[in-house]
């Protein structure tokens, strides 16, 4: 009996003792996990996400949470320090990088919208005559093709009228050609100011 109730005691004094240790371990074992493992688990996602794709101005918070993490004295807060310093140059950098793109696109639109104005009068030169501004030669032949194959698929009619301008080898050998052109500009004119938006004036070639 004497026996048994030692045991007992024992029992109880060793129970006691395994309550009063897990009572002392279990708030050091949340410290280390608040303080320690905590803090190196969000760095490892942190990497993680960074290594998925994502970018960091996508994980901002939880670079303020490491961000906490600097002020220890340790060698925790040493690394979340030096993490803190290289997320910091790469938001530099992205946002040069942006700043770079954005200027690069602004230019590549502006050399867009010259290459296009470009384009227009480079294709209104070789349509256009130099001397009257009317459609030329090439211009002309476009123009009847396509009205003429619009014609015959739609039925409809179709005007075609040549004017040849009399007596105008005489005026250049009276006046010179300088005035025969001056000639040329003002029949072109008259042309262009009575023509109607469907109307296609050109000159074929000479006084034509």
């Amino acid at each position: 009996e004497i026996v048994q109730k030692n045991i007992q005691e024992m029992r109880k004094v060793l129970a006691l003792i395994a309550i009063t240790c897990l009572l002392f371990i279990f708030p050091f074992a949340w410290y280390f996990f608040s303080s320690i493992s905590k803090p190196i688990t969000q760095l490892s996602r942190i990497f993680q996400d960074l290594a998925s794709g994502k970018r960091i101005h996508e994980i901002d918070g939880a670079i303020m949470q490491i961000e906490e993490a600097q002020k220890r004295d340790d060698e925790l807060g040493f690394l979340a320090q030096r993490f803190v310093t290289l997320s910091n140059a790469i938001k530099q950098k992205m946002n040069e990088i942006n700043e770079i793109n954005a200027s690069l696109e602004s230019r590549v639109e502006e050399s867009t919208a010259k290459l296009r104005a470009i384009n227009t009068e480079m294709e209104k030169l070789a349509n256009t005559d130099s001397l009257t501004g009317l459609h030329n030669r090439r211009a002309f032949f476009e123009i009847v093709n396509f009205a003429y194959s619009q014609m015959k698929r739609n039925n409809t009619p179709m005007s075609l009228i040549m004017l040849d301008l009399d007596h105008f080898k005489l005026i250049n050998d009276q006046h010179g050609h300088p005035a025969g052109d001056e000639v040329l500009r003002c029949v072109a004119r008259c042309l262009l100011e009575t023509a109607r938006e469907s109307d296609y004036p050109a000159r074929i070639g000479g006084e034509e």
